[in-house]
């Protein structure tokens, strides 16, 4: 299977639909598969423990069948976290978002993400202002306000971003203590805090949270705007040695990440 980073944007929609109708085919024959165990221990034709054996490889199909489901998608997040290619990510769920408008928010959060990395935080907003709190449910609600938040923060607005941070505080709250989701919610919770405070210029704090939000960036984009943020603190106490080091990974791998540019003028300045 081809890498999806080395794939138009054609090809990956393409690719994602071939991988959609398998994934119906593969629903419809696990039923088929369940339902015919089901009859034939019902008319005596197989033992209970040969219509189990069918009932359990029906469902454990289904659900690979689910695991494949999110692993397409998944290669999609690596075109932005990972080659850092912030256009042909938000010209895919685009057009997956042309395919079904109103059925699912998470694309134009998606879409909102891209704008966000590549730069353009005026585009992000305007993305994110046509979400309704009430479509906003379960999992596609932490990803709204991680979006909101280090948009706002990026734009100057931080009366806005401290009110989506409540939100995520609330969220937070609402959570059982030390579930999956009471996690994320705090690492994000962190990751603003280190975000805002490098805002306002408050590197001694910021340099605080640094180690624990370095725990949290896993991929070149994350990396590329945490370095960023880490070198300008470093040159600012004349730490040089380290904020070259930091920047020219930003070079080498940030992509179309908007920090790459300013990254290559720090470079030039030195």
């Amino acid at each position: 299977m081809r890498n999806y980073q080395s794939m138009s944007v054609k090809e990956i929609l393409a690719a994602q639909k071939k991988v959609a109708v398998l994934r119906i085919v593969g629903y419809v024959v696990a039923t088929v598969v369940i339902l015919f165990s089901l009859a034939a221990y019902w008319y005596s034709v197989l033992s209970i423990i040969s219509s189990l054996t069918l009932v359990l490889a029906g469902l454990l199909f289904v659900r690979l069948l689910g695991r494949l489901h999110k692993l397409r998608y998944g290669k999609i997040e690596l075109i932005l976290m990972d080659a850092c290619d912030c256009e042909k990510y938000v010209a895919i769920y685009q057009e997956l978002r042309a395919k079904k408008p109103q059925k699912n928010r998470m694309d134009t959060i998606n879409i909102a993400k891209g704008y966000f990395f590549k730069g353009d935080f005026a585009a992000a907003k305007q993305e994110l202002n046509t979400i309704r709190k009430e479509e906003l449910k379960g999992k596609n609600w932490i990803p709204y306000l991680n979006v909101a938040l280090q948009n706002y923060l990026e734009l100057g607005e931080l009366q806005h971003a401290r009110a989506v941070r409540q939100e995520l505080e609330k969220y937070e709250a609402s959570q059982k203590s030390g579930s999956p989701a009471a996690r994320l919610a705090a690492n994000l919770i962190q990751y603003t805090d280190f975000a805002e405070a490098f805002r306002r210029r408050d590197y001694e704090t910021a340099r605080k949270l640094q180690d624990a939000v370095r725990s949290l960036s896993n991929h070149a984009a994350q990396l590329s705007l945490l370095y960023y943020r880490m070198a300008v603190m470093e040159l600012s106490a004349g730490e040089r040695e380290e904020a070259r080091e930091h920047l020219e990974y930003v070079k080498e791998y940030g992509g179309q990440v908007f920090v790459k540019k300013e990254a290559e003028k720090l470079l030039e300045e030195e």
